[in-house]
């Protein structure tokens, strides 16, 4: 059910942080900085901390009263993460954004602008012809993302050319009717949120924003780029299992 409560913020920015204690606190003051001189009639974040053994938590506790932190038992995934984010936020529009800010928070202007054409979800892009990277990753990892946003679009039949920028948008209606559905915690959750956006009709668009990239990455590469593909793979089995259930072929 879309949030129609009269004190709904504007505004809720969703942060997924798993060991970020070296730069959370930085992150939370250029947000709320940007937030504060936006939207002026409303604005929350949820940091969800997703099982951190740092001191994420404790550093974003008691940092603004329009900060909240929801604290994952034990690590889940990033998809997990947003989804809990997304779920607990009440904002008529809902960003969710890494906590390294790779892609600066003002950037979220140029967001809620396409939002205003009448996108339910605007997806950041960093790459093509007209990008706006400054600080390109290391050549391994831009290789590791391209082969794995080739292999979901073909798998999927997905058109969208940066499908997993961590810097996406939704509207509070889509938020809710996406995430209430969502079940992939970890590397194919942005996929699974497009193949549902299309699935209900919503529309989506991306827009370029500015990236660069920045050092203490979580990913890693051989481990990782193994359970990217293995999480596509498994996407697709379920959504051939759940159409054919559809189909009446399998009880």
């Amino acid at each position: 059910m879309t949030n129609k409560a009269h004190d709904a913020p504007d505004m809720s920015v969703i942060v997924p942080c798993y060991q970020e204690a070296d730069r959370i606190v930085a992150s939370m003051e250029a947000i709320t900085a940007s937030l504060s001189s936006r939207y002026p009639n409303g604005w929350e974040i949820i940091v969800v901390d997703d099982g951190s053994t740092d001191d994420t938590a404790k550093l974003v506790n008691g940092f603004d009263p329009r900060v909240r932190v929801v604290r994952l038992p034990a690590n889940r995934g990033k998809g997990a993460a947003v989804r809990t984010g997304m779920l607990a936020a009440r904002g008529r529009l809902r960003l969710m954004t890494d906590a390294d800010l790779a892609t600066p928070i003002e950037e979220l202007d140029r967001l809620v602008e396409m939002a205003g054409t009448g996108a339910d979800i605007v997806i950041g892009r960093r790459t093509g012809p007209h990008s706006r990277v400054h600080m390109p990753q290391p050549w391994y990892r831009q290789t590791m993302g391209k082969v794995f946003n080739l292999v979901g679009r073909l798998l999927f039949n997905v058109r969208y050319q940066d499908t997993q920028c961590g810097f996406k948008l939704f509207t509070d209606r889509a938020a809710e009717a996406i995430f209430g559905r969502t079940r992939v915690d970890r590397f194919a959750f942005d996929f699974e949120c497009i193949l549902l956006a299309r699935q209900l009709g919503l529309k989506v668009a991306e827009c370029y924003v500015l990236w660069n990239h920045v050092e203490g990455s979580r990913v890693r590469l051989v481990a990782d780029s193994a359970s990217m593909f293995f999480s596509l793979l498994r996407l697709r089995l379920d959504l051939h299992g759940s159409s054919a259930r559809r189909r009446g072929r399998i009880p």
